[in-house]
Order: C-alpha cells, then sequence, then structure tokens
C-alpha cells in the first residue's frame, strides 16, 4: 500500500454515492483504498482476497463483490495479460501527482490488453511495442491470434439460466479461465436459483455472476432441510402412527 492524495472533490462524487447506495457496499472507502493499492500508473493485480484484507480488513465482505461493483459503473476496468489479471484506475494519474523516487509499473499495460469493444483505458490508441497481453504474437500469426476470440463453449446456456444478468464481459472472462463443467453449473443453479437466499428481498443478495463463478459457488452444497425431531407437551410424548405425529394419550 502507497501514500496518495484524495481531493476534496472525492468526498462530493454523487455517482460513487449513488453506487455505494445501490449495492450497499462500503465502495468510497473501497475505491479509495484502491488507490493506495495502484502502483504509480494505477495499475492493481486483480487478487480479491488480498485487496480485500488489506483494504477491508475488518469489514468481512467479499471483495470481489467491491470489485464487480465499480467495473460495471465505470470507476476501474479490468484487463488479463499472460502474467495474471489486473485492474487500473482510468482517472488515477489525472489526480496524482507522483513522487519521482517511486519505482517504475512492473504490471502490463492496459491500453494493450484491454480487448472488451469501446473501452480506452489510457485514452490513446497510439501503438505500443510491448507483448504482454493475452493472444500476442509476430506477424501475420500474432495478428491472426488477436482478431480471434476465446472460445465460450457453454457460457452463453449459463448466462441465459442466471438470474443476475450484470457485467456479462468479466462474466465471460471467468467463464473461459475456469471452463467448468456446464452440466454441474446448470443442475447447481436449478436449486440455487430458488433457495431462500437468492429469492429473499428481490434478489439481492444473488452473487455477480463473475464472482460466482469465481468463487466456484456451483460446487455448493445443496442444504436439506431437516425431519422435524417429535415434541413434548405438557409431559405427554408424541409418537408416529400411520406416519403422522400424534399424542400418545
Amino acid at each position: 500500500m502507497r501514500i496518495r492524495t484524495i481531493k476534496p472533490e472525492f468526498f462530493l462524487h454523487e455517482n460513487l454515492f449513488i453506487a455505494e447506495k445501490e449495492t450497499k457496499l462500503p465502495l468510497r472507502v473501497a475505491f479509495a483504498g484502491l488507490w493506495c493499492a495502484a502502483d504509480r500508473e494505477g495499475r492493481f493485480k486483480w487478487e480479491p482476497r488480498r485487496l480485500g484484507i488489506q483494504i477491508l480488513p475488518y469489514d468481512g465482505i467479499d471483495f470481489s463483490r467491491v470489485l464487480d461493483a465499480l467495473t460495471t459503473r465505470g470507476f476501474i476496468v479490468s484487463y488479463a495479460s499472460t502474467t495474471g489479471d489486473f485492474g487500473f484506475i482510468p482517472s488515477f494519474l489525472k489526480h496524482q501527482v507522483i513522487n519521482n523516487r517511486e519505482r517504475l509499473s512492473d504490471l502490463p499495460n492496459p491500453s494493450e490488453c484491454i480487448q472488451n469493444e469501446g473501452i480506452d483505458a489510457s485514452g490513446t490508441r497510439d501503438p505500443r511495442d510491448d507483448h504482454a497481453c493475452k493472444a500476442e504474437g509476430k506477424g501475420k500469426e500474432g495478428n491472426k491470434e488477436r482478431k480471434e476470440k476465446p472460445t465460450t463453449e457453454g457460457f452463453e446456456q449459463f448466462w441465459s439460466a442466471y438470474p443476475k444478468k450484470i457485467a456479462k464481459a468479466d462474466a465471460e472472462r471467468a467463464w473461459n479461465k475456469i471452463r467448468p463443467d456446464l452440466q454441474l453449473v446448470l443442475t447447481s443453479l436449478s436449486w440455487q436459483t430458488k433457495s431462500d437466499n437468492w429469492t429473499k428481498d428481490g434478489g439481492k443478495y444473488i452473487p455477480y455472476p463473475a464472482s460466482y463463478l469465481n468463487a466456484k459457488r456451483y460446487e455448493d452444497e445443496k442444504l436439506v432441510a431437516k425431519k422435524p425431531m417429535p415434541s413434548v407437551t405438557g409431559g405427554i410424548q408424541l409418537g408416529p402412527v400411520n406416519g403422522r405425529w400424534v399424542s400418545c394419550l
């Protein structure tokens, strides 16, 4: 974690406040914490568990939900390279004056790795020479690889079955990274979508699809309601008769 500058305008950011109210997550503190976690270029490793321990150590919150919420609202951008998954704060350099003694960023440049249409994290489309991104190669073969999209076999079926359709690009990346068993996922969703945790409060507690996949929630065991035990009322034992519980008088 590094020392960063937070301007007074940060506390007046209405959209950040609205996002926090909508998600009921501590997005303002988390976003400020990400500025301290980011390197001098505004880049950070996409490691939700580690970031959660550093930024919100006492909240017990799934920090991947925080990252998803900030990503879908444009406060941060997620991208991947051959060395892992990373995040980037597009407004970072606009608001920070970096100490020249701080070491240079050793994380890949997001402008070369982000392949989502319409997203330009660096504000420039100038060609670069760095080859840190996935599907990067040399000559004609490299150009062909860059144009090919990753295989998403089964993803559309998952997306169709999943009740919370938010951040499809992030979910698709998670799917391609994990490559889960489609039948297992669909079977799990068949009972999870009917569970109390997912149906209460209008589905507020349904995890984001990317978080669901990254946490492998499709491997959760189905909770089976236990059979009620016989009770004793007024000293009279209740017992089964013809499959029904009646008083033993």
